[in-house]
C-alpha cells in the first residue's frame, strides 16, 4: 500500500526561474527549526508551520518527514526533509532546498527498510540514502514539476509523475528513464503496488493501470466524471484498486475495482468532502479521510461501513497499517487504534491540539497536530504501540 497524494493545483510553477532554483544549494534554517524531544512516553518533533507529510518504514523504526514552508532568513519558501530514528530517538539527517511555493503539497516517499528516500516537489526527484547522502537525481529532458515520487520496496525502481500527465520509471543507478508514458488527461493521483509491479493513475474520468517495469498499459477503469478531485490506492499484488472521488453533485464516493473488471465491484457514498483513500496490501480494508479534515470512514472490502463520522468543529483523520491489522482514527485531539483482525481497541491517547494526519506502520503510530506555539509551528507525535500477539 502506498499512501495516496492528491495533486493540488496550488503550486506557482512560474516562480522557479525567479527563485534561481538549484537542487545542490541547501537553504539556511528559518525561525522554527525541527526540535526532537520526549513527553510522557511519546517522541515529539516540533516542526516549522507548513504542509507536512510523514512516511513510516515497515521494516525498521524510522520515519521520514517533509515540510514545505517559508524561510524567514532567506525570504523564500523551502522544502525541508529529515529522517528520524525512532529507536534512539534522534534526527539522523535533514536537508533544506528552495521551492516555488510555501503552499505546495509535500512529495516524499520512503522505502520499506528506511534506507532510501525519494524527494520530489521540484523539476527533479532526488534519492537519498539512510545517512542522508545523495544517491541519484531523476530528471526528464523537458523540465516540469514532479508532483509524485514513488519507490518499490526493494528500492530498484522509482516512478515519478511530472505535471500534468507524464509518468516515468527509473532504475537505480541509471540516469535515463526506463520508460515514459503520457496519459491523455491530468493525473490527479498516482499509486504503486507494494512489490512495484503495477501502477494506478487516476484521471478525472478513469483509472489507468500500467506495468511498472516497462510502462505497458494494462487496463482502463472508467468512472465519473469527477470534480477534478480523486485519490487512488492499490493492493500489494496490484489486483485491487480503491478510488475516492467527488461527483459533480458534491457527493464523495469510494469505488472498489478488481483489475480484470472494467466496472467497480461496489461504490459507497462517504460524505461531501474531498476523499483521501488508503488500502492495505491484502485489500481487506479501506480507510477514508478528507482533505478538509471534516469526515472519516473505515470500510471493508465488501463496502460495509465499519466506522464513520463527520464534524465541523473538530478535525478528523484516519490511517491504515499496510498489513491491514490495525487502523487509527482521530477526532479532535483524541486518538484510537483498532484491531481490525480481532476487533476491539488496542490503544488510546490524546495530543495537544487537533490531529491533522495519522500514519501507521510496524509498531508505530505518527500523528500530526497543532503545536503549543499557537500557530507558529506544528507538532508531530510518535507513539510505540503495544506488542500484538
Amino acid at each position: 500500500m502506498r499512501t495516496p497524494r492528491p495533486i493540488l493545483l496550488i503550486v506557482a510553477v512560474g516562480l522557479w526561474a525567479a527563485l534561481g532554483y538549484h537542487a545542490s544549494r541547501a537553504a539556511p534554517a528559518g525561525e522554527t527549526l525541527p526540535v526532537l524531544g520526549q513527553e510522557g512516553g511519546a517522541i515529539v518533533l516540533t516542526l516549522p508551520q507548513g504542509p507536512t507529510d510523514i512516511a513510516l518504514a515497515t521494516d525498521r523504526p524510522v520515519a521520514v518527514v517533509k515540510v514545505v514552508g517559508f524561510n524567514a532568513s532567506t525570504q523564500i519558501p523551502e522544502r525541508r526533509v529529515m529522517m528520524v530514528d525512532l529507536q534512539t530517538p534522534k534526527i539522523v539527517w535533514q536537508h533544506a532546498f528552495p521551492t516555488a511555493s510555501c503552499c505546495a503539497f509535500p512529495v516524499v516517499s520512503l522505502g520499506a527498510t528506511g534506507s532510501l528516500v525519494a524527494l520530489g516537489g521540484a523539476p527533479e526527484t532526488t534519492l537519498f540514502g539512510a545517512s542522508g547522502e545523495r544517491l541519484q537525481v531523476l530528471a526528464l529532458p523537458d523540465p516540469g514539476l514532479h508532483v509524485a515520487a514513488l519507490l518499490s520496496d526493494d528500492g530498484r525502481l522509482a516512478v515519478i509523475e511530472q505535471w500534468p500527465s507524464l509518468i516515468a520509471g527509473f532504475a537505480r543507478g541509471r540516469e535515463k528513464p526506463l520508460w515514459t508514458v503520457r496519459v491523455n488527461d491530468t493525473v490527479l493521483s498516482l499509486a504503486m503496488s507494494r512489490k512495484g509491479g503495477v501502477l494506478a493513475a487516476a484521471t478525472p474520468e478513469a483509472v489507468h493501470l500500467l506495468q511498472a517495469a516497462d510502462g505497458k498499459r494494462l487496463a482502463r477503469l472508467p468512472y465519473g466524471p469527477s470534480q477534478m478531485m480523486a485519490t487512488v490506492a492499490i493492493s500489494g499484488d496490484g489486483g485491487h484498486i480503491a478510488l475516492g472521488w467527488k461527483r459533480p453533485d458534491g457527493r464523495a464516493l469510494v469505488a472498489f475495482f478488481l483489475r480484470g473488471r472494467p466496472k467497480p465491484v461496489w461504490e459507497q457514498i462517504v460524505g461531501e468532502g474531498l476523499p483521501l483513500v488508503q488500502m492495505d496490501d491484502r485489500a481487506q480494508w479501506v480507510a477514508v479521510g478528507d482533505a478538509h479534515g471534516a469526515e472519516g470512514a473505515l470500510l471493508s472490502s465488501q463496502g460495509r461501513v465499519l466506522w464513520q463520522t463527520r464534524s465541523k468543529r473538530e478535525p478528523i483523520a484516519t490511517g491504515l497499517a499496510p498489513d491491514g491489522r490495525l487502523a487509527a482514527v482521530a477526532v479532535g485531539s483524541a486518538l484510537e487504534v483498532r484491531d481490525l483482525a480481532k476487533g476491539g481497541t488496542v490503544w488510546q491517547g490524546t495530543v495537544e491540539g487537533g490531529v491533522q494526519l495519522v500514519r501507521l506502520a510496524g509498531s508505530w503510530l505518527a500523528a500530526l497536530g497543532t503545536g503549543r506555539e499557537g500557530g507558529r509551528g506544528t507538532r508531530l507525535w510518535f507513539f510505540r504501540l503495544p506488542t500484538r500477539g
